[in-house]
């Protein structure tokens, strides 16, 4: 894992005159899945929104595959295989499973999103083969508002990776799930490791020492620290910061 896929240098983004993130310096390896924690309003989802493209920094650089990214659009972005989730599930309601996942696929074969009815008769097998990849198949023609929050969430994946990201952008994958529901979306992030290289914001310790290979601790804006999980969990600044001298084994 040593080839870096994104790397941030410097990122600072000021809301009147608050600074949410501070010099931020990030390197994600290919393959890896990589931690951000930190308490809340240390600037985590801040900075997953000016990785997506979706703000802007006011300093600092974001390359991916040592192209420098940091002005191109969100959309420029998906097309570079840089893809996110939210903390509030983003899928269209009104529309079966089976026509979510159909809609993206038609979005990364190229079509134009503006025209939605005709993807509903094109990529059916690609988008059952999507959807069994994560247990939905028999769910297939249920409208995606029946679902409950943890079975959105994995539609969400699907409908993520549809698009064939090379790296996901998970903004707290388990916000308003109970301890099965995490569970189960814990073990698809797992079986996707090494598919796809991930950034996991997520305030449940439990997950984020479980899956990622390395932690970075957001603090104020600004990483105060990056390394293994075994390393954080024994950082004595982390623990003061955040951990709050909680014992995690990874």
């Amino acid at each position: 894992m040593s080839s870096k896929l994104l790397e941030v240098k410097g990122l600072s983004k000021a809301f009147l005159g608050i600074k949410a993130n501070d010099d931020v310096q990030l390197s994600i390896h290919a393959g890896e899945v990589h931690g951000l924690i930190g308490p809340n309003g240390a600037g985590k989802t801040t900075a997953i929104s000016l990785l997506s493209g979706e703000l802007r920094p006011d300093s600092g650089q974001v390359f991916m595959d040592g192209k420098d990214i940091t002005n191109l659009s969100a959309w420029r972005r998906i097309h570079m295989g840089l893809a996110r989730s939210y903390q509030i599930s983003r899928i269209f309601p009104d529309m079966t499973l089976l026509q979510n996942v159909q809609v993206s696929l038609q979005i990364a074969h190229g079509h134009s999103f503006r025209f939605v009815a005709p993807a509903f008769g094109s990529h059916g097998d690609e988008a059952l083969a999507m959807l069994a990849k994560l247990g939905l198949e028999d769910r297939a023609h249920d409208l995606a508002s029946s679902l409950a929050h943890g079975l959105r969430r994995e539609l969400e994946l699907a409908v993520i990776l549809a698009r064939k990201p090379r790296m996901l952008l998970l903004d707290e994958p388990m916000a308003g799930m109970g301890k099965t529901e995490s569970i189960r979306i814990t073990q698809l992030l797992e079986q996707l490791r090494g598919q796809v290289t991930m950034l996991l914001v997520e305030h449940d310790m439990d997950v984020v020492f479980q899956l990622a290979d390395r932690i970075s601790v957001l603090v104020q804006g600004h990483v105060v620290a990056t390394g293994t999980p075994e390393d954080i969990a024994k950082n004595p600044q982390v623990r003061a910061a955040y951990l709050g001298g909680e014992d995690h084994d990874g």
